[in-house]
C-alpha cells in the first residue's frame, strides 16, 4: 500500500480507515499526501474527512 511506502509500517487500525473512504475522500487524502510528513498528520485528515 503507497502509505506504508511513504510512512513504513502503519497500524493496521489507520489502513482499515482508509479502506472505507468513499472515493471522494481518497482522492483528497491521495493530495493530501504531499503535506503529510508523518503518521500523526494522516491522522488528524483521516479525522478531518470523517467530520
Amino acid at each position: 500500500m503507497l502509505l506504508n511506502q511513504r510512512f513504513g509500517e502503519i497500524d493496521y487500525e489507520i489502513i482499515g480507515r482508509v479502506k472505507i473512504l468513499p472515493i471522494e475522500q481518497l482522492e483528497n487524502l491521495r493530495a493530501a499526501l504531499f503535506n503529510i510528513s508523518e503518521v500523526a498528520d494522516l491522522i488528524t485528515c483521516l479525522n478531518q474527512q470523517n467530520s
